[in-house]
């Protein structure tokens, strides 16, 4: 990228640039909460849980610029989460298990504690690219189904998968393609629909689909309609001819890890499928393509040479090189430009 810019333009897209740094140091530092039950204390109603929050973060409510960031990023879509979100879904109403082990995996259960703070939803992103969090917390404790593998959770229905699947199951239509079978959460709701004539499964990991064809998929109301594959998801997207109403695409643990898997996705699809795909957390995702691109501005403003794009040390190297490539003829002259190629719609274009 040439700049062309003034320095009046230089300090806006400056504010941008300390945005995006902004926006990941929110994310990690709830990140870590999520995973600390330091952060629990029981509260009445939800200005007690900020307090509560506040105070595990040691931030100064004195301090202006540490309040605003509260009140910008965490506030708006702070939400106390009904029990009943999981415990009357119909898939947890439906099916139940023994927990099961087989290889690495197990089948079991994982109790969310009360007040444990947790993203309920995909992100929001505001026009300044502010990326505004879900967090949200019950006021009772939740079991809920899971996968793990080697200790370590990896497929989960808490409310988050429920909440953030619920518009594809609301979309999904006709013959609907899944990628990734998890705890088939998703293919077991779009089975309900009498819209929805078949449901197929890609899943390339042969101890997932045994523990789910045998623990699990006995319990489906229309298990008539499953129909599972065991192959490489990008494998079938290139070889197959995709003869499908909906693509439901959900391959990977979390936005950190799925980007890549994301844009390989989108670029098999984007001259081979036109219809309806859903893209799981794809805000999220974009967000993180986003960053990439900001990452990418940065160091050109600094002037970093071609030759540091030649060579990646991992997948997020690799995005930033290609993003350079894409882009180094082109002059910006604003920074209203920027803002324009940082839209979801442009975004995908890269």
């Amino acid at each position: 990228m040439n700049f062309k810019t003034t320095p009046q333009e230089n300090n806006k897209i400056r504010k941008l640039l300390e945005t995006k740094e902004l926006n990941m140091a929110i994310a990690n530092m709830l990140f870590a909460t999520f995973d600390t039950k330091e952060a629990i204390v029981p509260c009445e109603n939800e200005n007690e849980f900020v307090d509560n929050l506040i105070n595990f973060w040691e931030l100064n409510e004195n301090n202006e610029q540490e309040m605003d960031i509260v009140d910008t990023f965490i506030r708006p879509r702070l939400k106390r989460i009904d029990a009943s979100v999981i415990l009357d879904n119909p898939y947890v109403k439906t099916i139940s298990f023994k927990e099961v082990k087989d290889g690495n995996y197990k089948l079991s259960y994982f109790k969310q504690p009360a007040y444990q703070p947790f993203a309920y939803d995909d992100i929001d992103v505001d026009d300044e690219y502010r990326e505004i969090q879900s967090v949200g917390y019950s006021t009772v404790d939740i079991s809920y189904p899971i996968i793990a593998e080697n200790n370590c959770v990896w497929m989960s229905l808490n409310a988050n998968e429920i909440i953030t699947m619920d518009p594809a199951v609301k979309e999904a239509t006709g013959n609907v393609l899944v990628l990734g079978l998890g705890l088939g959460y998703f293919p077991f709701m779009v089975s309900l629909k009498e819209n929805v004539k078949s449901v197929t499964i890609i899943e390339k990991d042969s101890t997932i689909i045994r523990l789910f064809k045998k623990h699990i998929l006995p319990s489906f109301t229309n298990k008539d309609k499953i129909h599972i594959i065991e192959d490489d998801a990008f494998k079938y997207l290139n070889n197959s001819k995709l003869d499908f109403d909906y693509l439901f695409i959900d391959l990977w643990h979390s936005p950190e890890d799925g980007l890549p898997m994301y844009l390989k996705c989108h670029k098999i699809l984007r001259n081979k499928y036109h219809g309806k795909v859903f893209y799981w957390l794809e805000k999220s995702l974009l967000a993180m393509l986003r960053r990439c691109f900001l990452t990418l501005i940065e160091e050109q403003i600094n002037k970093v040479k071609e030759n540091n794009y030649l060579k990646a040390k991992d997948d997020y190297d690799r995005i930033i090189n290609d993003l350079y490539f894409k882009t180094k003829n082109i002059t910006i002259t604003s920074y209203e430009q920027i803002k324009e190629m940082l839209k979801d719609e442009n975004l995908k274009h890269y």
